[in-house]
C-alpha cells in the first residue's frame, strides 16, 4: 500500500492519481475525497508571470481525506430533525500532492494513513460511493423500473449484475432522478394532447363556474361501436385509489355474443354527486343513440347512482348486484347500529339471505313474515324503509325476469377492476393513471381479438350428425351460446311432468317452485327471460308437437356467429381507424352551496359540458337515425353546435352536443322552457337537434333572449384555456383494516371439516356454531331425543312434546348468548306458548348447577363457551378466570372430532 503514495512520488497526469487512488482505497478499505485544490488555471490567474504547466494535471495542489476526516464537524442542528448522522469523526488520514518546480509532475508531500476508525470490507462495501451505479446498469435499472418491476427482484438483479451492494434507498434514488422529472403530472391541458392521440378517441372535462374540475369522460371509438352492437345490458360500478387525486373510476361495461365483456365507457369523478354523475351518464347518452336499446342496468346500492340510473333511463330495468347487496346488509344489520345481539343478527341475516335468494315472490313473502315475526323492530324498519319497496331488484327470482344474459352480480366489473389495478399503479398522477390504462386497454383488447379470431379461424370438433339440432345450433350459434342450448337440449329429454293445457294451444310444466306455461316459441322460465335462448322446456314442447327443435327465431341475434363476426372489432378495423379527435371543456355559471370542507373542491355549481365527437363514415347501419333528422347527420359530416337543456326535473342546466349540417344557420335563442334561475342569468344559448327516447330528431323551440349583451358563449377547447382548470388536492395514502373470516353477508363461513387426531382440535364456541347446529343444541334443552328428529325433519312439535318442568330445562337457554326467537318456525302455536311459559320461570328461579359435582355454582366459577354449562374452578383445574377470549371445558374438548 506504500508503494501508491510514497512520499515524493511523481505523478504525470490527473488520471494516474486517480486510478492509483482507486487502487489504494480498495486495498486499504477506505474513502477518500478531495479536501483541498487549486485547478491549474486558477493558479496561472495567480502568478504574475508565465509559467509552463502541463494541463494533464488539472490541478496544482491537491489534498485527499478521509471522508471521516477533513474540516471538523460542528452540527447546527436545531433539534427539527433529530435523528441525523454524519460520517464525520476527525480522522487525520490524508495524502497531499503539490507542483514541481518544473510544472510537468505532481508530487506527494504528505501521506498519513493512520485512522481512528475501523477499516472493513464490509462496511468499505457499503459506503455510498461504492455503492454508486454505472452507466450500464443504471440504464438496465430504468429501464426494469418503467416496467414496474418489482423493487426487491430488481435489487438482487442490479447485485448480482455488478457485484456492488444496491440498497432500497439507492433504486428510490433512480426512480426520483430518472423517472420523476418534477413536471406537474396532474396537467389536464397536456393530459388531452396526450388522449388526442389516441385514434377515434372522445374526451370532454367538465369544471364549475370557478374552474374547479368535476369529471373527465374517455370514450374511444371501439368502445362506441361495442356499445352499438350489445347494447341490451350495461354493468356500471366506480374502483377507488387508482390515482393521487382520489378520483374514482367509474366503467360501464356489457357483454358480447360470446359472452365476453366489453368497456362501454370510462370516467373520472372529483365528486360522486348526482348532478355530475347525471352529467357523465348523459354525455354516454349523447355519444351513444343507441341508449334507448338497453333493456338492464346492473349496479351496486348506491342510492345517488341508482337515482341517476332511473331518471336517464327510464325504459330500462335497474337491478342490484347481488354481491352489493348481501355486503350492504351486513354492514348495516350490526349489533350497535340496531341494537341486537350478535345471535339475533345472525338469526336476521340468515332470514335476508333466503329473501335474497327466493325463486318467487311467494318464497319472498314467506321469508319476508319470517322477519317479523322475530319481533326485532329496528331491523323489521330498516328493510321496510330500504329494501322491501325495490325487492324486484334485488331477490334473485325476480332478477332473473329480465334481460340478465344470467348475470346475478357485478363480478364482471369486480374481476376487470383488479385486473386494472395489476396495471395500473396506485395513487398514480393522472397522466400516469392515463398512460397505464391505455396500456391494460390495449392488452385487454388483444386478448379479446385473439379469442374472436380464434372461433373464426377454426370450427369445434363435433360429436352430433349433421342432421341433429345440435349440429345445426352448433353451426348457427356462438360457442357460449351454444353451450347453454346444449346444456338445454340435454335437460329437455328428461323432463317428465308436462301436461296439455286447456286451450290446446299451451302447455303447464310444473317445476320445483313454479307452474310455467309454455309453448313452442315462449317460455316463462327464468332462463328464456334472462337468455332469450331456446329453454329445455321448449325444447320439451316442440318435440311432443313433433316440430323441429332448430328454429332460428329462438334466438336473440346477438348470440349467432354471423352477428357476432360482422360487430366485432376485429374484423371491422374499429381500433385501427384513423378519425379525428375532439376535446370540449365546458364552463357551469350556475352557482350551489359547498356542502362540506371535505367538498370544498367539489361543485359549487351545477354541471354543464357540450360533447363534440365526430362519427367515422364506416359507423354500422344498426346505428342510423330517423328519416326525419338532418341529411348531413347521416352522411357523418357534420358541423358540432352546443345548446342548453334542462333534465326532466327542471334542476340542472345541461348541455347537450349534437350535429348539424355544416350549412345551417345559427341562432342565439333562450328555451321556453327552461327554470327561472337560468332565465335570470340572461344568457344566450343554441339551438341543435335534440335525439328524444326513440332516437329521433327533435328540435327544441326556443325564444330570444332580451339582452343579449350578457350572454354566457360556451367555449370549446381551441378557445378556453385548459390550462387554468383546477383539479383537486392530492391527497394522502391510507391504509385500512382487513375485514373477518366471514361470509359476504357476515355470516360465519362454511369451512371444510377434515378428520384429524382428537387431540389437535379445538371446540367451537357456541356463538359461532353453524344456525342448524344452534337449533339442534337448544332443542335438546326442550324436548326429548325422541323428539328432537322431528322438527329437523320439517314437521311441527305439539304441546305434548314440550317439556313443561323448570327443573328438567338446561338453564343455559336464558344465557345471553342464546336467541329462542330462532325456534318460533318449529312450533305450533300452543307448544310455543309452553315454551315461552317453562322459560319465564327458568329465567325467575334460575339455578346453575357445575356440570362435574353437580352443586350449585358460586363466584369463583366459569362457563364453557361451546356447551354453555357452567364449572367451579376446583372441578376445572383452574384457579382464576383465565385471559383467553374463549374457554371451553374438558368434555367439549373429549367431543371435538373434527378441526374447524
Amino acid at each position: 500500500m506504500a508503494d501508491l503514495f510514497p512520499v515524493d512520488k511523481e505523478f504525470h497526469s490527473f488520471s494516474e492519481i486517480q486510478r492509483d487512488l482507486e487502487l489504494f482505497q480498495r486495498r486499504t478499505y477506505t474513502q477518500y475525497y478531495i479536501k483541498d485544490s487549486r485547478t491549474v488555471n486558477a493558479a496561472l490567474k495567480r502568478l504574475q508571470k508565465q509559467r509552463k504547466i502541463n494541463e494533464n494535471l488539472k490541478y496544482t495542489y491537491l489534498v485527499f481525506s478521509c471522508i471521516k476526516g477533513g474540516k471538523k464537524f460542528t452540527s447546527k442542528s436545531k433539534g427539527i430533525r433529530p435523528n441525523q448522522r454524519t460520517f464525520k469523526s476527525d480522522c487525520a488520514a490524508e495524502i497531499k500532492l503539490t507542483l514541481t518546480g518544473d510544472g510537468n509532475c505532481l508530487k506527494v508531500t504528505h501521506c498519513n494513513n493512520n485512522h481512528n476508525h475501523e477499516c472493513s470490507k464490509v462496511g468499505f462495501s457499503h459506503l455510498p460511493q461504492q455503492r454508486k451505479l454505472g452507466e450500464a446498469a443504471t440504464n438496465e435499472a430504468v429501464k426494469l423500473l418503467e416496467m414496474r418491476a418489482n423493487k426487491r427482484v430488481l435489487q438482487d438483479h442490479l447485485q448480482n449484475l455488478t457485484g456492488k451492494v444496491v440498497t432500497g434507498r439507492d433504486i428510490s434514488n433512480i426512480r426520483a432522478k430518472f423517472l420523476n422529472h418534477g413536471e406537474n403530472k396532474n396537467d389536464i391541458e397536456n393530459l388531452v394532447k396526450k388522449l388526442r392521440q389516441n385514434e377515434g378517441s372522445t374526451i370532454e372535462i367538465a369544471v364549475d363556474s370557478e374552474n374547479n374540475l368535476l369529471g373527465i369522460y374517455y370514450q374511444d371509438t371501439s368502445m362506441k361501436e361495442s356499445f352499438s352492437a350489445f347494447p341490451e345490458i350495461i354493468f356500471i360500478d366506480a374502483t377507488y385509489k387508482l390515482n393521487e387525486l382520489r378520483m374514482p373510476l367509474y366503467i360501464m361495461m356489457g357483454e358480447d355474443g360470446n359472452g365476453q365483456s366489453e368497456i362501454f365507457a370510462t370516467f373520472l369523478l372529483s365528486s360522486e354527486e348526482k348532478n355530475v354523475i347525471a352529467k357523465m351518464i348523459q354525455i354516454f347518452k349523447r355519444s351513444n343513440p343507441d341508449w334507448t336499446k338497453t333493456k338492464s342496468i346492473m349496479s351496486d346500492k348506491d342510492f345517488t347512482e341508482r337515482l341517476v340510473l332511473k331518471s336517464e333511463f327510464p325504459d330500462a330495468n335497474l337491478l342490484i348486484c347481488l354481491f352489493h347487496v348481501l355486503r350492504t346488509i351486513r354492514r348495516e344489520v350490526t349489533t350497535a347500529k340496531m341494537g341486537i345481539t350478535a345471535d339475533q343478527r345472525n338469526l336476521s341475516l340468515e332470514i335476508f339471505q333466503k329473501m335474497v335468494y327466493a325463486k318467487s315472490e311467494e318464497q319472498y313473502t314467506c321469508a319476508y313474515e319470517s322477519l317479523k315475526m322475530t319481533g326485532m323492530t329496528s331491523v323489521v324498519e330498516y328493510f321496510e324503509d330500504n329494501w322491501h319497496d325495490n325487492h324486484h331488484e334485488w331477490v334473485e327470482g325476480l332478477k332473473s325476469e329480465n334481460l340478465t344474459f344470467l348475470n346475478r352480480t357485478n363480478n364482471r366489473l369486480e374481476s376487470l377492476n383488479q385486473k386494472i389495478k395489476e396495471v395500473c399503479r396506485r395513487h398514480a398522477s393522472l397522466d400516469e393513471f392515463y398512460h397505464d390504462f391505455m396500456i391494460f386497454l390495449k392488452s385487454t383488447r388483444q386478448a379479446q381479438d385473439h379469442k374472436a379470431m380464434t372461433v373464426f379461424q377454426t370450427r369445434s370438433v363435433s360429436i352430433y350428425s349433421a342432421d341433429s339440432p345440435q349440429a345445426k345450433y352448433m353451426d348457427w350459434l356462438t360457442p357460449y351460446a351454444f353451450g347453454f342450448v346444449v346444456q338445454q337440449l340435454e335437460l329437455a329429454a328428461k323432463l317428465t311432468n308436462v301436461k296439455k293445457h286447456d286451450d290446446g294451444q299451451q302447455y303447464i310444466i310444473q317445476s320445483k317452485s313454479l307452474r310455467l306455461k309454455v309453448s313452442t316459441l315462449q317460455c316463462e322460465c327464468t332462463f328464456r327471460s334472462s337468455m332469450q335462448l331456446p329453454c329445455r322446456h321448449i325444447f320439451a314442447v316442440r318435440n311432443i308437437e313433433g316440430e323441429d327443435l332448430f328454429y332460428k327465431g329462438l334466438c336473440n341475434q346477438r348470440w349467432s356467429i354471423n352477428y357476432y363476426k360482422s360487430k366485432h372489432a376485429v374484423n371491422n378495423n374499429f381500433r385501427d381507424n384513423d378519425t379525428s379527435f375532439q376535446s370540449n371543456v365546458v364552463v357551469d355559471n350556475t352557482q350551489s352551496a359547498i356542502l362540506s370542507a371535505r367538498q370544498k373542491y367539489d361543485i359549487n355549481g351545477m354541471l354543464a359540458t357540450t360533447s363534440s365527437d365526430t362519427l367515422s363514415s364506416d359507423t354500422p347501419s344498426s346505428n342510423t337515425l330517423s328519416s326525419d333528422a338532418p341529411s348531413s347527420y347521416n352522411q357523418n359530416k357534420e358541423a358540432v353546435k352546443s345548446v342548453p337543456d334542462y333534465d326532466i326535473n327542471g334542476m340542472l342546466a345541461t348541455t347537450s352536443s349534437d350535429t348539424l349540417s355544416s350549412d345551417t344557420p345559427s341562432s342565439d335563442t333562450l328555451s321556453s322552457d327552461a327554470p327561472s334561475s337560468y332565465n335570470q342569468n340572461k344568457e344566450a344559448v343554441k339551438s341543435v337537434p335534440d335525439y328524444d327516447i326513440n332516437g329521433m330528431a327533435t328540435t327544441s323551440s326556443d325564444i330570444l333572449s332580451s339582452n343579449n349583451q350578457n350572454k354566457k358563449v360556451v367555449k370549446s377547447v381551441p378557445d378556453h384555456d385548459i390550462s387554468k382548470v383546477k383539479i383537486p388536492p392530492v391527497i394522502r395514502k391510507r391504509g385500512r383494516p382487513k375485514g373477518a373470516d366471514l361470509t359476504v353477508i357476515g355470516l360465519p363461513s362454511k369451512r371444510s371439516r377434515k378428520n384429524v387426531p382428537l387431540s389437535s382440535g379445538k371446540p367451537v364456541p357456541f356463538i359461532k356454531k353453524q344456525p342448524a347446529e344452534k337449533d339442534k343444541i337448544m332443542l335438546s334443552w326442550l324436548l326429548s331425543k325422541k323428539s328432537i328428529k322431528k322438527p329437523l325433519d320439517g314437521e311441527l312439535v305439539d304441546e305434548s312434546e314440550v317439556e313443561v318442568r323448570p327443573e328438567f330445562v338446561n338453564p343455559a337457554i336464558i344465557d345471553e348468548n342464546v336467541t329462542l326467537c330462532r325456534l318460533r318456525v318449529y312450533f305450533s302455536s300452543d307448544a310455543w306458548l309452553l315454551v315461552t311459559e317453562v322459560v319465564r320461570k327458568v329465567r325467575n328461579r334460575p339455578t346453575w348447577m357445575c356440570n362435574v359435582c353437580k352443586d350449585e355454582v358460586d363466584e369463583e366459577s366459569i362457563c364453557c363457551d361451546a356447551c354453555l354449562k357452567w364449572h367451579h374452578f376446583l372441578c376445572a383445574s383452574i384457579k382464576k378466570t383465565p385471559k383467553t377470549k374463549y374457554w371451553f371445558c374438558r368434555r367439549c374438548y373429549a367431543n371435538q372430532k373434527f378441526v374447524i
